[in-house]
């Protein structure tokens, strides 16, 4: 998440943009967007880490799965902004912005949640024995004796 809102800011920058009202509001509502596309890659591939796959292969084979599914709702996020972007008068510049943040932080979330993830879990190569240990086990039920 810090690294899409750091790359947002530094793309805000490189527009030209300041940290006002509107660009913060969309800096916020961003994060929701951001955190949602981590969680859903992050439990893909701990479902291959519990499954017994080495940390970086259920890594390369979680978000494989999950990359369509997080482009595509980037993608009609950045569609839904299109409206904003193209509004006139007063109310288009003040709301242009707006739209131009929250599709940067998108467009930056969508780029680096793959790459975040997989670099998460090369960096914690015994996670598997880890999530595999934290199974529990079945415990033997107490039959009544008669």
């Amino acid at each position: 998440m810090p690294l899409a809102l750091l790359g947002a800011c530094a793309l805000m920058w490189v527009a030209g943009y300041r940290l006002d009202n509107l660009s913060l509001i969309a800096l916020i509502i961003s994060v929701g967007f951001v955190v949602d596309d981590a969680i859903v890659m992050l439990e893909n591939i701990t479902r291959y880490i519990e499954e017994g796959e080495e940390p970086f292969a259920a890594a390369l084979r979680g978000s494989r799965e999950i990359a369509f599914t997080i482009v595509s709702i980037s993608v009609s996020l950045i569609a839904v902004l299109i409206p904003l972007l193209l509004m006139g008068g007063i109310i288009g510049r003040l709301f242009r912005e707006f739209a131009v943040t929250l599709t940067m932080t998108i467009a930056v979330s969508a780029t680096m949640t793959r790459v975040r993830l997989v670099a998460w879990t090369r960096a914690r190569p015994n996670l598997a024995r880890r999530s595999i240990s934290r199974i529990p086990t079945p415990r033997t039920s107490i039959s009544p004796t008669t």
